[in-house]
């Protein structure tokens, strides 16, 4: 219920994206052949932060939409890279004490102060994916299995003290009473991708896709390297359309 009341947010971010995606293709100079192969994604994003510094972390519900291309295929191993808007972040957080010069909103106890932040992202993954022919129904069934590196560059950041609201919070990721004037979020992270899913092919017109993956981050979401080690962490369950005919096997 919840990917479907946000769906038409969904469709609308994936339609940006495909544009970029699309004008970026072009801007290369990588041809739109009759055999490529373009798809719309879009679903539902589960995040949480998670590390040796984080003691407590609330999962946040996030939407995520884009678009994927298919750059070659050699047998049944695709390369595809993708373009994706992502919501990531955490409900309520509470991070180990705060060591000496640490930036992140995390109090010791007995008044430990808990912070929601909300993180968006524009990323980039480049997956390597093994498609499978499935011996069930008709030609164009099949699974797979992806993985691979994701570069991710952060739109959007938010962070809303909740328990005993002590924080005084800036606007962005500014946290007056840590970094002053400056974000205590990096605005760009690494990290790897692994998934899989279903392809079912609809007649010459194209494929349905289920994909559901787990991104970790690679780097500390902290921008303070004192502060306790606290990483991304989603995971994505999508529905998508490939364009321009679907998988007819190998």
């Amino acid at each position: 219920m919840i990917i479907l009341s946000h769906m038409p947010v969904v469709a609308s971010l994936a339609a940006r994206v495909t544009g970029l995606l699309v004008a970026l293709l072009v801007g290369l100079g990588i041809p739109l052949s009759a055999s490529a192969q373009l798809g719309l994604r879009g679903g539902l994003s589960l995040s949480d932060l998670a590390g040796s510094g984080v003691q407590t972390a609330e999962q946040r519900q996030g939407l995520t939409g884009g678009a994927g291309w298919t750059l070659f295929r050699l047998g049944p191993v695709e390369i595809a890279p993708e373009l994706s808007y992502v919501q990531k972040g955490t409900g309520d957080l509470f991070l180990a004490a705060q060591q000496p010069g640490g930036g992140l909103p995390g109090t010791p106890p007995p008044n430990p102060d808990f912070v929601e932040f909300g993180l968006d992202y524009l990323e980039i993954p480049v997956l390597a994916r093994l498609v499978l022919d499935l011996p069930v129904g008709s030609a164009g069934t099949a699974a797979y299995v992806q993985a691979g590196p994701a570069l991710a560059w952060r739109l959007h950041c938010a962070i809303r003290p909740s328990g005993d609201g002590s924080l005084e919070v800036g606007d962005g990721c500014r946290v007056p009473q840590f970094q002053g004037a400056d974000d205590v979020v990096r605005s760009a992270d690494r990290g790897t991708v692994l998934g899989g899913g279903l392809l079912l092919t609809v007649g010459s017109v194209g494929q349905v896709t289920f994909n559901a993956r787990m991104i970790r981050g690679l780097d500390r979401v902290a921008v303070d390297p004192n502060d306790p080690e606290a990483r991304n962490r989603a995971f994505l369950f999508t529905l998508g359309w490939d364009l321009n005919g679907g998988w007819q096997g190998w």
